[in-house]
């Protein structure tokens, strides 16, 4: 009798093991409201995720390259990020003790690598800006659906820009300042 016991024991064990697996899968499945399709038809759910159709007639750039007073060149046009005003890269800032330090190469290399080597989608603001494909654009990009600008201010990497009244800029810039990081540290 005890040669079998461990035998029920294990198929027991297997048995609860493949019944744990099948549930969460179950329940992942299982849709918030109630499913009143019928018998042989397979139903069809909406993703959760949000389209961005501000972005449907963006151009998309790849080589973005970033020069030193951090605007952005792709196809042989010059992009200057909405909302912000970028350091250039020789800055050198301050902190409150009166430590130096290099905020414009640290601004510098954080647009870089955000951008360097990935898809970049631009929606230039100023279309009909005269100057020819010499004259900077204003554009508002995003690389994986994130606002490059954004996430230059929520690092205290930039300065907002003169008369932007956009929520998410100044609440990027706000929490900046608020965290006292980048530009707003204490110590560098």
């Amino acid at each position: 009798m005890r040669v079998y016991a461990p035998e029920r024991f294990r198929k027991g064990l297997l048995t609860i093991t493949f019944v744990a697996w099948g549930v969460p899968s179950a329940i992942a499945q299982t849709p918030a409201v109630r499913d009143v399709t019928p018998g042989g038809v397979t139903r069809v759910y909406r993703s959760n995720d949000v389209p961005d159709f501000a972005f449907d007639n963006a151009r998309h750039f790849v080589g973005v390259r970033v020069d030193d007073n951090g605007l952005l060149r792709a196809e042989g046009i010059t992009l200057q990020l909405f909302g912000i005003s970028p350091l250039p890269r020789k800055k050198v800032c301050m902190t409150a003790r009166g430590d130096r330090w290099a905020c414009g190469q640290r601004a510098y290399l954080k647009l870089r690598n955000l951008i360097e080597r990935r898809s970049i989608a631009c929606q230039i603001k100023d279309v009909d800006k005269p100057g020819g494909t010499d004259a900077p654009r204003l554009a508002v990009c995003k690389v994986d659906r994130a606002d490059v600008a954004i996430s230059l201010l929520q690092d205290g990497l930039a300065e907002l820009a003169d008369g932007v009244i956009d929520k998410s800029y100044i609440a990027a810039a706000s929490l900046a300042k608020n965290k006292k990081i980048g530009l707003w540290a204490d110590v560098p």
